[in-house]
């Protein structure tokens, strides 16, 4: 277990399989965090996982999950209480598309690259 320990507190890092999400569970590991990493692609999350618990000596379980699906949310909400674990802080790093159009959360619709 790590020394600097944050004494059980636990991070939910969304988009945790690449790019900004994975490297913030990094850091919250690093800082003593025990870690709760989702994104869609199971694989590069545990992977990820097994990384963590390897080089920070913290808890890092991982929920396989889309958050663009519109039961996403709820669905991990579920998971992460269905699996007893208390969230202290969270990250949401989200996904966008790379073509077409996606609405903002105010709801008003943007252009995405590619178009």
């Amino acid at each position: 277990m790590s020394t600097d320990t944050m004494d059980g507190r636990t991070a939910l890092v969304t988009g945790a399989s690449s790019g900004i999400g994975r490297e913030l569970s990094r850091v919250a590991a690093a800082d003593g965090y025990d870690v709760v990493i989702t994104a869609r692609r199971e694989e590069r999350l545990q992977t990820l996982a097994d990384e963590i618990e390897a080089e920070h000596g913290v808890s890092a379980t991982v929920i396989t999950q889309d958050l663009a699906d519109p039961s996403g949310p709820d669905e991990l909400f579920e998971a992460v209480r269905n699996a007893g674990i208390e969230l202290h802080t969270w990250s949401t790093t989200p996904a966008f598309p790379s073509t077409g159009r996606s609405s903002t959360p105010s709801g008003r619709r943007n252009a995405t690259c590619g178009e």
